[in-house]
């Protein structure tokens, strides 16, 4: 994975721990136990046994061999899955668990896999599994769904298909993809998503004013612990992926062309990496933010890293209903031990990275610029008191590139800061007019500080390339 090795301020948990972090100390330096927060290693997932589901040429009595496939996806989960659920309800992480389907041709570690076409809605309830069970669409094959509703569950590895309204009118809830632990049926953990195309609809050209505010579904809602989203293309949506659970990877995803917030990160020990967020629609009175984070009930949220990721405003100036994207916007703190390094954001709005309430938040190695370099809203970077008025403490503000200014509350360190004005944008930068903002050799090269920089700049190359680390998100490599 790109940057150092994740070492961030963390209470000692049990794997599957799902506790108050309340009581957390900020500030103790200690490695997370596993690579990343959720603790799911893809390349570790086997595929055992293979079953098929074929929505056009299926038979339900069939063996689910490739020859003889199942027909409703639904009914195989319910009917041919062998898994677990809770003994009792309401259901939490302590309560004993029951055989489901103990007889069932499919087990821990197998695969169902889809053949192309559209399988209906996909609900997996109360299905808590020994190991992984995997779905996926066959090889070249697009198999649909019109929606993910996972409740109670865990050790589900879905991948490669398309969650999609286009193909029913018949939905129910808002969300494209809702992974959910309940208050009945239990929590919900080890869910991996990956490859996974997520869209209320494939083209939203044509939408009006009004369509934008009655059309679009949200992507995915997370509340569950120990998941994992990557490499997921979610489009044509209101809110992109919102997550309220602990121990979550957001990995690698696209978020393109969307009404509401492109992220949000409410839970404590997250990853949200090398994620693109583009194409902001404000179609409403909501303030749209490519990244949103506040404390729920005054708990702060702990040890969440934003590295390397995208955020743009709009691609093209010619698309509808533009306005003021807020890049990374948390407001409501306080926020502890939090990294934001080697992110990218093009916004026309004066948060361009704002934290309000931060202790021990470290901004490092960030370019932060307009959209449109003739707009009057121009970007900073800002750490300032909670809107209680305490003070932040023990933050860091370095090596970043901004054009408005840099804001440090009380006792946070700034330095190793460049501003860049208009005039400098093509001296600077290899294309800043089509969006690349790479560096040319300019003072931002060898001009930053070692300490605590990131090992790799946000497309991976190592720092320093040169005599000393550059300033912003990439590295100078001529």
């Amino acid at each position: 994975m790109n940057g150092k090795i994740l070492s961030l301020f963390f209470f000692t948990w049990l794997i599957g721990s799902c506790s108050d972090t309340a009581s957390q100390t900020w500030g103790d330096p200690i490695e997370w136990p596993t690579v990343t927060p959720s603790g799911i290693a893809p390349a570790e997932i086997v595929m055992g046994n293979r079953f098929y589901v074929d929505p056009e040429n299926g038979d339900d009595n069939g063996d689910g061999s490739m020859e003889h496939p199942w027909q409703n996806l639904q009914f195989v989960i319910d009917n041919y899955v062998s898994t677990y659920e809770p003994a009792q309800f309401p259901a939490d992480d302590n309560t004993p668990l029951v055989e489901k389907n103990a007889d069932a041709p499919v087990k821990a570690y197998d695969a169902i896999m889809l053949r192309a076409g559209f399988h209906g809605p996909l609900t997996l309830e109360r299905a808590r599994n020994e190991g992984f069970i995997t779905i996926s669409a066959v090889e070249g094959e697009e198999a649909v769904v019109s929606r993910i509703h996972i409740i109670g569950s865990s050790y589900w590895n879905i991948s490669n298909i398309t969650v999609s309204r286009e193909y029913t009118s018949d939905f129910e809830g808002n969300d494209l993809v809702d992974i959910t632990s309940h208050n009945w049926s239990g929590p919900t953990s080890y869910i991996n998503l990956q490859n996974t195309l997520i869209q209320t609809a494939a083209d939203s050209s044509g939408w009006t004013l009004t369509d934008w505010n009655e059309l679009p579904a949200n992507g995915i809602a997370i509340s569950g612990h120990h998941n994992r989203m990557e490499g997921c293309h979610l489009k044509n949506i209101n809110f992109g992926i919102s997550v309220t659970g602990n121990f979550n990877d957001i990995i690698g995803n696209t978020v393109e062309n969307f009404a509401g917030d492109g992220l949000r990160g409410l839970g404590s020990d997250l990853l949200f990496q090398g994620n693109v967020v583009k194409n902001c629609y404000d179609v409403n009175e909501n303030h749209d933010d490519g990244f949103q984070s506040w404390a729920v009930d005054g708990v702060p949220p702990r040890r969440v890293i934003l590295r390397g990721n995208v955020f743009i405003n709009y691609e093209s100036p010619d698309q509808p209903f533009l306005g003021n994207l807020q890049g990374i916007g948390c407001f409501d703190g306080f926020y502890e031990d939090w990294l934001v390094e080697n992110n990218l954001v093009i916004v026309d709005h004066w948060h361009g990275i704002t934290f309000l309430g931060g202790r021990n938040v470290q901004i490092i190695n960030n370019t932060v610029v307009n959209r449109d370099a003739r707009s009057e809203l121009t970007p900073w970077i800002r750490i300032g008191p909670h809107k209680d008025g305490r003070s932040s403490q023990d933050c860091v503000i370095r090596n970043n590139i901004a054009v408005n200014s840099f804001i440090a509350d009380n006792d946070t360190i700034s330095e190793g800061n460049l501003l860049v004005g208009d005039d400098d944008l093509p001296l600077w930068f290899v294309d800043f007019e089509n969006l690349d903002y790479h560096l040319v050799a300019s003072p931002p090269v060898d001009a930053g500080i070692s300490t605590d920089a990131p090992a790799q700049d946000l497309d991976g190359n190592p720092r320093p390339a040169g005599q000393a680390v550059d300033v912003g998100c990439y590295e100078y490599t001529p």
